[in-house]
C-alpha cells in the first residue's frame, strides 16, 4: 500500500514543524515518500504565507533535506502556489495551486480564515449577497491552473471551509452549483489533478474533506484523477483522515488515485 502527501507546510512558513521533523515523521509512520509544499509569498500582508526573503531558504533547506534522506524516503520538493502569488523563482518538482483569497473594491478576501471573515466580506463587498461571492471565488479558481501552472488544484472549494452543514449558504443553490461546476468545466483538459483535502478536519473545521461528495462525484463524471493530501501543519498530522479520504473516494467511483514518483504522477490503488 502506497502512503503518499504531497501537501504538507513546515516552519518555513504556518507549520509547526521543521522540514527534517516532518520528514523523520513520515519515515516512522512508514510512508512511502513525503512532499514539501510551503506556502508561497504574496504581494500582501499575509500572516500564513513565507515572506519573500524565506523562499530561497526554503528550497534550499528542502534540496539539503532531500539529499539527507536519500535512501530512506524519497522527499519531493513542491510549493504551493496561490493565485496571487509571484511566478516561481525555482524548479520545484510540483507545484500544487490554490485560491486563498477573492479580490474585490481593491480588497483582497480571505476564503478560509473564518466563517465571520466571509460574512463580513459579502456584507462588505457584496451587499451581503453570499453567492456573489463564492461566484467570484469560483471565477478565480477556474484561472488557477493558467496563473500557478499548477499539476495538483488545492481545496477546489476552500470556501467551505466554515460552511460545515451548509451552516452560511446553501451548496445545493443553483448560483452556488452553477459557479463551481463552471469553474470545474473550466479546468478540465488541463492534465490537472484534485485533491482530496483533510486539513480542515485536522484543524477541527470540518468533519469531512473537501471537496464536498457532490462536487466529487461531479469530477468523478469528469474522469478528473484525484490524489489524498493531509494539508499538514504538523508532523502528527501527515496522514489525518485519509482513511476517511480514501472511502469517501471508493463512494463516488473512484479506484485509484495519483502518485508522484519524482518525474511523473502515476495512478495506482487507493490507500486502505
Amino acid at each position: 500500500m502506497k502512503l503518499q502527501n504531497l501537501h504538507t507546510h513546515t516552519s518555513f512558513c504556518d507549520g509547526k514543524n521543521s522540514i527534517a521533523q516532518i520528514v523523520q515523521s513520515a519515515i516512522d509512520l512508514g510512508m512511502s515518500s513525503i512532499g514539501l509544499s510551503g506556502h508561497a509569498a504574496l504581494p500582501f500582508p499575509c500572516s500564513w504565507a513565507m515572506k519573500a526573503e524565506d523562499v530561497p531558504l526554503y528550497y534550499t533547506e528542502a534540496r539539503r533535506q532531500q539529499a539527507l534522506f536519500a535512501g530512506k524516503i524519497p522527499v519531493y520538493v513542491g510549493i504551493e502556489q496561490d493565485y496571487y502569488s509571484p511566478t516561481p523563482a525555482y524548479p520545484y518538482e510540483y507545484i500544487i495551486g490554490g485560491v486563498h483569497y477573492v479580490k474585490k473594491n481593491d480588497r483582497n478576501y480571505s476564503m478560509d480564515h473564518s466563517a465571520q471573515a466571509l460574512m463580513d466580506a459579502a456584507k462588505e463587498s457584496y451587499g451581503g449577497d453570499l453567492y456573489g461571492l463564492a461566484e467570484d471565488y469560483y471565477a478565480t479558481v477556474a484561472k488557477v491552473a493558467d496563473k500557478t501552472g499548477c499539476q495538483i488544484v488545492a481545496h477546489f472549494d476552500l470556501i467551505c471551509k466554515h460552511n460545515q452543514d451548509d451552516c452560511l449558504f446553501d451548496t445545493n443553490h443553483p448560483r452556488y452549483r452553477t459557479a463551481a461546476l463552471d469553474a470545474l468545466d473550466a479546468l478540465c483538459g488541463k492534465d490537472l489533478i484534485f485533491e482530496i483535502n483533510t486539513g480542515a478536519m485536522s484543524r477541527g473545521v470540518r468533519t469531512t474533506p473537501y471537496p464536498d461528495k457532490k462536487l466529487l462525484l461531479a469530477m468523478r463524471q469528469r474522469n478528473l484523477p484525484i490524489c489524498i493530501c493531509a494539508d499538514s501543519h504538523s508532523a502528527n498530522t501527515l496522514l489525518y483522515a485519509f482513511r476517511e479520504a480514501a472511502e469517501l473516494a471508493r463512494s463516488c467511483g473512484y479506484k485509484e488515485c495519483m502518485y508522484w514518483d519524482g518525474k511523473h504522477f502515476y495512478p495506482d490503488q487507493l490507500p486502505f
